[in-house]
C-alpha cells in the first residue's frame, strides 16, 4: 500500500514565508519611499507658490529701477569673497518694514511687498546664489530644520566650481518659505 503524502513539508513552508516576507519588506520600503516623496512634491514649488514667488521676484527686480536688485547682487558678492569669516553666502530680504538687522535687507517699496508676503503668506525670503553653496554657519543663521532640508534639495544646473572655471554668467536664487511649511525657489537672471 501506498503511503500518500498531503500538504507542505516545515522546510519547505519555511522557504515560503521567508520569501513572503523579503518581498513585503521590499515593498514597505518603497511604498515609504513614494509617500515621502508624494508629500514633498506637495510642500515643495507647486504652482500657487511658484506663482507668488514670481510676483515676489517682480518686486524686487523692479523696486528703485531695478538698483534694489543691483545692489542685492553686489552685496551678496562682497559677502561671498569676504574671506576674514563672519559673512554668509545667502542674504535675507525683509517681508515688513519694521525690521532691520545685519543679514537683512529691507526693499525701498517695502509696503507694496510687505501687502504681497500677507497675502501669500511669505514667512521668509533668501536671495543666494544659483547654486546655493551655503555652509553649516548659513545653516545655523537659517535656524529653521524644515527651510534648511528645503535648501539642499535644490539642484543647480551648475556647481560652484563650473561657474568659477568658466564664463558662465552668474545667476541668482529667491528661496521663500510659506508659513504653512512649503517652499518654492526661483532663478533670478541677470
Amino acid at each position: 500500500m501506498k503511503k500518500r503524502e498531503k500538504g507542505f513539508m516545515l522546510v519547505e513552508t519555511l522557504v515560503i514565508s521567508t520569501l513572503v516576507s523579503t518581498v513585503l519588506v521590499m515593498f514597505y520600503v518603497q511604498f515609504n519611499n513614494i509617500v515621502k516623496n508624494f508629500s514633498n512634491d506637495f510642500k515643495y514649488n507647486n504652482v500657487n507658490d511658484m506663482y507668488a514667488v514670481q510676483n515676489v521676484k517682480e518686486i524686487i527686480m523692479n523696486d528703485d529701477n531695478g538698483n534694489f536688485y543691483a545692489n542685492l547682487k553686489k552685496i551678496l558678492d562682497e559677502n561671498i569673497n569676504n574671506t576674514s569669516g563672519g559673512s554668509s553666502n545667502f542674504l535675507e530680504i525683509f517681508t515688513n518694514c519694521t525690521n532691520n538687522s545685519g543679514n537683512s535687507y529691507k526693499i525701498t517699496s517695502c509696503e507694496k511687498l510687505s501687502a504681497l508676503t500677507n497675502f501669500y503668506g511669505i514667512e521668509r525670503i533668501i536671495f543666494t546664489k544659483e547654486f546655493v553653496d551655503l555652509t553649516d554657519n548659513d545653516y545655523e543663521i537659517i535656524n529653521d530644520a524644515n527651510f534648511e532640508k528645503f535648501i539642499r534639495s535644490i539642484k543647480s544646473e551648475y556647481t560652484a566650481e563650473e561657474f568659477e572655471n568658466s564664463k558662465i554668467i552668474y545667476n541668482y536664487r529667491l528661496i521663500v518659505k510659506f508659513s504653512n511649511n512649503e517652499f518654492a525657489t526661483l532663478k533670478m537672471s541677470n
